[in-house]
């Protein structure tokens, strides 16, 4: 019965859009301008190839002469291979010994992943810009065979947010400018997590388990941003862009179904985390006519996303705790490099290099279902122009993921159970962007 997993419940079930690296950049954080792709991300904060860098900083609004609207997506490939090494239940102070997880030891939990997204901006009169970008920031998806040992911890879950970030921007001064931007973000998170039946077997096995099934949980949340942009007369550009921390709670009905003896309980499952504020500071510099260096810094404040929150109510909450997950992460920073070279007025051609860190601290703090790690990213990309209004442009990133070792203890201070896991987690991520941008002179 459900009865006997409450203690065991407390620490296993961990609010799972955390429980996978299923992202492409450090902990649940995407990366948006389509236009940057090709530079690794270099430059995004001071780049105006299309609107949709304002997400980055609102000031590069003010950049552009005609209105321009865009639409634009990239498909990702994540392939994260883990290989568990051990996963074992130690109730020994139940009488219940040293309980080996029944299970495949390899899962995989990559697949493909589109994220759309939509960029325009309208000049006014008196050097005032209104910018949108539609976009997807944040988020991950991840599924876990229902054989696989990972399963007591994370089965499937998805994170999906939508940011609505509207903006302006005011020129100042010729080559000095500041913008402003609203973020409303749409989160919808879904999860399905398994539990071990004590009662039946000593060695948990996927027939017996009890699922917690979490469906369809979304919120409005609200946030906002702020950048500047210096044009240099020696055609040097410099921006910087910071966007705030958001709360959100979402809230989705909520089951849990005792695979022994078929009861189920009905509720609602509320999740409450936060997205961190981030700071892009960039710089490009033309060189020649035809080449242009771009650089990037990106600082995101995980520390400050201090804890995660799944509370039930309803008949679920009777059997399933609240459950709180306090996090240990760091401060993460992004750097890139990249090179543009022009050479007619139809192409544009970009490379970059760029290094991603973990907010991640150690070894021993890594669960095994976050298989992150420091991220070395290579960019390639074109830009065309079919005629003076329309142009594309197109970009491949491959994402390195060192190979990380998961090697972690659990030890619940309300129960005497402990439970150990060592694993190896390999990653690569590709991504192909396309975006196609409209200027309506």
């Amino acid at each position: 019965m459900l009865l006997n997993h409450k203690r065991f419940i407390k620490f296993a079930t961990i609010p799972s859009f955390l429980l996978s690296s299923y992202a492409f950049a450090s902990g649940i954080q995407l990366d948006t301008s389509y236009s940057a792709a090709g530079y690794a991300w270099a430059g995004r904060a001071a780049l105006h190839d299309d609107p949709s860098t304002g997400y980055y900083n609102p000031a590069i609004y003010s950049t552009f002469c005609h209105p321009e609207i865009g639409l634009a997506t990239i498909f990702a490939y994540v392939n994260p291979d883990v290989k568990m090494l051990n996963a074992q239940i130690d109730a020994t102070a139940l009488g219940l010994g040293i309980l080996p997880t029944a299970g495949n030891d390899r899962a995989s939990i990559g697949g493909w992943a589109i994220i759309p997204g939509l960029h325009a901006v309208l000049p006014l009169p008196y050097h005032f810009s209104l910018g949108l970008n539609v976009s997807t920031p944040w988020g991950l998806t991840f599924e876990y065979p229902r054989s696989s040992k990972s399963r007591y911890f994370a089965q499937e879950g998805a994170l999906k947010v939508v940011d609505i970030d509207p903006g302006i921007s005011f020129e100042v001064f010729k080559g000095f400018s500041i913008g402003a931007g609203f973020d409303a973000i749409y989160s919808h998170f879904s999860s399905k997590l398994a539990l071990p039946d004590f009662n039946l077997s000593p060695r948990p096995s996927p027939a017996n388990d009890t699922y917690v099934i979490n469906k369809n949980g979304d919120k409005w949340s609200y946030g906002w941003n702020a950048g500047l942009l210096y044009r240099a007369p020696t055609r040097t550009e410099i921006g910087a862009g910071y966007h705030s921390k958001v709360s959100t709670t979402t809230s989705g009905p909520s089951s849990a179904i005792d695979g022994s003896s078929g009861l189920e309980f009905d509720g609602r499952a509320h999740s409450k985390f936060k997205y961190p504020e981030f700071f892009n500071l960039s710089v490009t510099q033309a060189l020649s006519s035809c080449w242009t260096f771009l650089a990037d810094i990106r600082y995101t404040n995980w520390s400050s996303v201090d804890k995660n929150v799944l509370k039930f109510s309803g008949a679920v909450a009777s059997e399933v705790p609240t459950i709180v997950l306090p996090l240990d992460w760091k401060d993460s920073f992004n750097f890139a490099v990249g090179l543009a070279y022009k050479p007619t007025e139809e192409w544009k051609l970009k490379i970059g290099f760029g290094y991603d860190e973990t907010p991640i601290p150690s070894d021993d703090k890594r669960p095994f279902l976050i298989p992150d790690s420091n991220r070395y990213i290579i960019g390639l990309g074109a830009q065309y122009y079919v005629n003076p209004c329309l142009h594309w442009d197109a970009g491949y990133t491959m994402k390195i993921l060192a190979r990380s070792h998961m090697n972690g203890t659990t030890i619940p201070a309300a129960a005497p159970i402990v439970i150990t896991s060592d694993a190896y987690a390999s990653t690569l991520i590709s991504e192909f962007s396309f975006s196609l941008t409209w200027e309506i002179a």
